[in-house]
């Protein structure tokens, strides 16, 4: 009795603070005013990664940031913002709040029915900070979850042709999400990195049916904008730890660094799939350069289902730190600003560490694949 009392007051405590987050319901200052104006640039025919006035604008004066919030996204996403330009932005915004809670709650139904669900895991995954803020910028990342959480499950299960086929989708959109089906790759699993590329490659092509090339070299050019956005705080990747100190090159040698050994260690190491693919969605994370808080919801099937360890635990319990109290403390000198600013960059490496160090507790058959089972070539 004393537990559940304890878990229902920590569950209120956190989602009290959670819900600290100013939320501007006009849809204003978020990230979907920048998918708004690229469907409405698309939709004249002008380029819709351009940095226009109807962009939300971060401005940190005391740390020399100003940074439009372009759209980052593959060309691919330019096709739906196009389809929603019509509507205003205010009711946009509405409509997406609900859809993002109404997705959140298929990703958790799916990954309840896939495994014994324990209440408290419920508890914990609608206190993440990275809910909470997706809903506040009209992010697209709910409507990718179900897709990494179906990946998952269907690389848990031995169905790589599928995890193949949703994978592709992801990289359509995200394209470091190729990293994971190359890592199944360097283990022995190789049916899924040739479906994952043609299937993205596919879908990229959809862009070029309604825009022509030219889509590309915008996106492409749009890349530039990263430099202004990388040291926000709540940016997780390495790169944007680094480029707070103001040398985020070697932010970049680090990330190459890191997924060069990473690489080299799967591939002579042979790991199960599971750890392999928890430590890929670590990796993508962390090599960036971007990887704002919602990001660290694609963790969500990796820690769902195997048992928690103290460090692995611990990682899990700060993916809740409430992202108000992270940015206000951030923003108390310029010490805090790179220390706290990376918070999610220090519990990526905690959870990364954690799945590197404990992958006898996954619950999945360690070998990497059975040669010429049936289930190897489920779609």
């Amino acid at each position: 009795m004393l537990r559940h009392l304890a878990l229902m007051l920590g569950t209120a405590l956190v989602l009290g603070l959670q819900l600290a987050l100013p939320m501007d319901m006009t849809g204003r200052h978020t990230d979907l005013a920048s998918f708004h104006a690229a469907g409405r640039a698309a939709a004249v025919g002008t380029n819709p990664y351009a940095i226009t006035p109807e962009l939300w604008v971060v401005e940190l004066p005391a740390f020399g940031i100003r940074a439009s919030t372009v759209n980052l996204n593959m060309p691919v996403s330019v096709l739906w913002m196009e389809a929603s330009a019509p509507v205003d932005l205010t009711t946009l915004f509405r409509v997406s709040l609900l859809l993002n809670i109404i997705l959140y709650g298929i990703a958790l139904a799916l990954l309840a029915r896939s495994s014994a669900t324990l209440p408290w895991r419920v508890a914990w995954a609608v206190c993440l900070a990275g809910f909470w803020q997706t809903l506040a910028l009209g992010q697209i990342y709910l409507w990718m979850l179900p897709l990494v959480i179906g990946a998952w499950l269907a690389v848990r299960d031995q169905r790589f042709v599928r995890a193949g086929w949703l994978l592709g989708v992801l990289i359509s959109v995200k394209p470091q999400f190729a990293l994971w089906p190359v890592w199944l790759a360097c283990i022995g699993i190789w049916q899924t990195l040739p479906i994952a590329l043609a299937s993205a490659a596919m879908i990229s092509a959809l862009p070029l049916l309604r825009y022509g090339p030219i889509i590309y070299y915008q996106w492409f050019a749009s890349l530039a904008a990263v430099d202004a956005l990388i040291r926000i705080p709540g940016n997780g990747s390495l790169v944007a730890l680094f480029a707070r100190l103001g040398r985020a090159e070697m932010g970049t040698l680090l990330a190459v660094g890191l997924l060069a050994a990473l690489t080299w260690w799967c591939w002579r190491r042979r790991p199960d799939r599971l750890t392999v693919s928890a430590l890929a969605l670590i990796a993508m994370l962390l090599a960036g350069p971007v990887s704002w808080t919602g990001y660290t919801l694609f963790l969500l099937p990796a820690l769902w289902e195997r048992p928690w360890s103290p460090r692995l635990g611990l990682g899990a319990l700060l993916l809740a730190t409430p992202f108000p109290m992270i940015w206000n403390l951030s923003m108390q000198n310029s010490l805090t600003f790179v220390g706290v600013g990376a918070w999610w960059t220090w519990v990526l490496l905690l959870l990364g560490w954690a799945f590197w160090r404990e992958p006898a507790a996954l619950r999945c058959d360690t070998s990497p694949s059975r040669s010429g089972g049936p289930a190897q070539v489920v779609g």
